[in-house]
């Protein structure tokens, strides 16, 4: 009977240090942290250390929720959808928002499968310099 104590009593201890060991996993796990797949790689890998625990229960313990944005509506009528008077609504776009006519390439083209042409090479010094 004894030896039944000792039994259980080891296995209590062993489950109450893997529960401690992977406490950064349980608790990113529990509040549903985006990353927890990297929290438990960093804890099971380097959560011997204590700076890798350390890093896996700070990045359990961070913000779960997306920082506030404030988004203020300042354009006119125009990104309203109103348009010019007399014009129907995203009839066109007024000129501040056309994109610039496309410039053609700085080289020139060539036809495919043409191989492209290299630069004259530059005049041989027997001297080496």
């Amino acid at each position: 009977m004894p030896e039944l104590i000792v039994v259980f009593l080891v296995t209590a201890a062993a489950a109450v240090a893997a529960g401690l060991y992977l406490l950064p996993t349980l608790i990113g796990w529990a509040r549903h942290v985006p990353g927890t797949a990297s929290i438990a790689v960093i804890n099971i890998l380097l959560g011997w250390t204590l700076a890798g625990w350390a890093v896996a229960l700070a990045m359990a313990l961070r913000s779960t929720t997306a920082s506030a944005v404030q988004v203020i509506n300042v354009g006119g009528p125009f990104q309203q959808g109103i348009g010019h008077p007399g014009q129907a609504p995203y009839e066109q776009s007024p000129p501040y928002l056309a994109s610039p006519p496309a410039a053609p390439p700085p080289w020139p083209r060539r036809p495919p499968g043409e191989a492209p042409s290299l630069p004259p090479a530059p005049p041989h010094d027997p001297s080496g310099w």
